[in-house]
């Protein structure tokens, strides 16, 4: 498709194309990119209540608490039994799993 027809490069993969039924002429066989499908969303969810658990911060007595309940098991841990990932893309946080 013509570049200038389709919004952008057609090698950049577009989630999906405008079609000739939106009322916006103007936007017909343009490609936009999807912000978060059902899929990915139900993933990350998965993954946060994976490796946070259920409430990463809370309120107790007044005060703001952070809290990780992780839910994994035992085939998320390497073979030196850890399991990483970076806290809100900065902080390496490693569980160790004793069994």
């Amino acid at each position: 498709m013509d570049p200038h027809v389709y919004g952008r490069d057609p090698a950049e993969a577009s989630s999906f194309l405008v079609p000739s039924n939106n009322p916006d002429s103007s936007k017909w066989g343009q490609g936009f990119e999807a912000r978060l499908t059902g899929a990915n969303a139900e993933f990350m969810e998965m993954v946060v209540l994976l490796f946070f658990g259920e409430h990463l911060f809370s309120m107790e007595n007044g005060l703001l608490t952070f809290h990780l309940e992780p839910k994994l098991s035992h085939e998320f841990f390497d073979e030196k039994k850890q399991a990483s990932f970076l806290l809100l893309g900065k902080t390496k946080v490693t569980y160790h799993n004793p069994h």
